[in-house]
């Protein structure tokens, strides 16, 4: 990430994250972080003001405390499209149609919100999902269509739960895997309330 990250939320309560756009021919090294690109919009910049051309492909998610969320990328060229309330997800391809995995992920985040429940464990249950996804005219090859890739080069290798409450109040939990895909580690950091030590297992 050059020095910046894929995701982060900032005390003022900015969320923004980036995913890269798989284009055959990219990445090209000589390019820009776009890790940077999220550094620079959770220190405050104006997502609008920023020229996104020289980045390899990406889209990226900022969504401020009161509401606002903005859909930013550069494939096939530069564009920022403000998106509605609702339930909404990144791959790393179209933002739409979304891969069926993207799908599937919105319809349980759906399912967890109407629950009504806290937990963050189903969530996790969703994101450990291994099972491919049925032929589709669009989404990856059928070795990364599971939303959970066990593969040892290009495998998931983190599942990452952010939620925040409409006080600002939240917690970021992040389970890690190895290149086989079992569990190695968590870590869960509060926010926006009284400080506590972030816990690692």
């Amino acid at each position: 990430m050059g020095g910046g990250t894929w995701l982060g939320i900032s005390e003022s309560g900015r969320l923004v994250l980036v995913t890269n756009f798989r284009v055959p021919g990219f990445p090209q090294p000589a390019r820009p972080s776009r890790g940077g690109l999220v550094t620079a919009l959770l220190e405050g910049a104006d997502p609008l003001g920023i020229d996104l051309a020289p980045y390899n492909p990406f889209s990226l998610l900022v969504a401020d405390a009161d509401g606002q969320a903005l859909l930013l990328g550069n494939y096939p060229e530069p564009f920022n499209q403000p998106l509605p309330a609702g339930v909404h997800g990144l791959s790393n391809g179209p933002f739409t149609p979304a891969w069926p995995k993207t799908q599937r992920l919105c319809g349980a985040l759906q399912d967890w919100l109407n629950g009504g429940g806290d937990e963050t464990e189903p969530l996790f249950t969703a994101l450990r999902d291994e099972s491919p996804a049925e032929s589709a005219e669009h989404g990856p090859e059928p070795r990364l269509s599971s939303v959970f890739i066990l593969d040892a080069v290009y495998g998931t290798r983190c599942s990452t739960v952010v939620a925040v409450d409409r006080a600002g109040q939240g917690k970021v939990i992040e389970r890690r895997f190895d290149d086989e895909g079992l569990a190695v580690g968590e870590v869960s950091v509060q926010f926006g309330q009284a400080r506590t030590k972030p816990t690692a297992t």
